[in-house]
């Protein structure tokens, strides 16, 4: 009786033992999977950079002149148009009015003479000396009108005063530089790269500047230009780029100093998958488990070399948008259902 209890106990052990073997082999697996893509290695370097101006511009008054009171000062905003500063203009006022009177009375002549020439009643010869007398007068009357504007400096464009120069009832001369005036709406930013840059500048993909002195912005950089040949003094080239100001609230400077981020493709663009979708098997080479709803399937590929982020070139065996097996493939088997995670 003992003997027919424990083999029944036996047995049912053992049921419950094929009964969850069972249970395990049917269940279905889940894994991890990455949909096949393009992969753009690309690389930072960094160059030192220094910006400047959009525009620098020496102010000077045509004419000369005793200076009115100046008021300038390093750092004042003036809107294009806006007066800068002027010299007394009483001696260019009289000046024109003078000019006017001159050409007020050689038109009047200049009229008379046309009439009576139209019908005979004073030489050709006449008439052109007055004709010639009359454009003078009109000429030197324009000459006086803009020597009196040529008094008042006005601001070229939208812009900052940089430096100055005189002093109000300095006697100034024609052409003597008065001040700089800086245009800040855009900087240019300049720094020296390598040749590779220079070889491939459609290689760039991006460019960012951090300032010495502006630690944690980064400061986004258009591409302008790079210079075609290396100077006498420096074997590099120079790559200028545009920051535009507009964009803060606050306008950069020029004269700051910082680090350029040049961000650049240097490959080109592949398929790539996580290192850890490839198997190995030393018959059938390098393979990964690709998805064909919900299967796994063997797929062989050909890998090509390591890239950025753990992933690696997929050369061959592969289509962009293919499902593989990203992580828990070790134990799959060939047309085996699996579940995504």
């Amino acid at each position: 009786m003992r003997l027919i209890f424990s083999l029944a106990i036996i047995m049912v052990v053992l049921t419950s033992c094929s009964e969850e073997k069972s249970s395990k082999e049917n269940a279905v697996p889940t894994v991890k999977t990455f949909e096949v893509a393009y992969n753009d290695e690309s690389s930072n370097k960094s160059f030192s950079a220094v910006t400047k101006p959009k525009q620098v511009s020496g102010l000077s008054f045509r004419i000369g002149g005793v200076l009115s009171p100046v008021n300038l000062k390093s750092g004042q905003y003036f809107k294009k148009g806006q007066l800068l500063a002027e010299v007394d203009a009483r001696d260019y006022k009289i000046e024109l009015e003078r000019a006017e009177a001159v050409y007020i009375r050689a038109k009047a002549e200049y009229d008379r003479y046309r009439e009576l020439v139209s019908i005979d009643n004073v030489s050709k010869s006449t008439f052109d000396k007055v004709e010639e007398e009359y454009k003078r007068a009109k000429e030197n009357r324009k000459k006086a009108k803009n020597a009196l504007g040529d008094t008042k400096l006005l601001a070229p464009y939208d812009g900052y005063v940089q430096e100055v120069f005189v002093d109000g009832y300095d006697e100034v001369r024609a052409k003597q530089q008065i001040l700089t005036f800086i245009d800040l709406s855009e900087l240019e930013i300049t720094a020296r790269v390598s040749a590779e840059f220079a070889l491939k500048p459609e290689n760039i993909t991006g460019l960012a500047v951090k300032f010495d002195d502006i630690p944690n912005q980064t400061v986004p950089v258009t591409l302008k230009n790079i210079s075609k040949s290396t100077d006498k003094t420096n074997l590099s080239y120079l790559l200028t780029g545009v920051i535009d100001n507009s964009l803060y609230e606050k306008p950069l400077l020029g004269g700051l100093s910082g680090v350029l981020t040049l961000e650049s493709q240097t490959a080109q663009s592949n398929l790539s998958v996580p290192v850890t979708a490839l198997m190995n098997d030393p018959s059938k080479g390098t393979f990964v488990w690709k998805l064909e709803a919900g299967i796994a399937k063997r797929r062989s590929v050909k890998a090509g070399k390591l890239m950025g982020d753990n992933h690696v070139e997929i050369l061959e065996g592969l289509s962009p948008k293919d499902k593989v097996i990203s992580a828990g493939g070790q134990k799959i088997q060939q047309n085996q259902q699996v579940q995504e995670l």
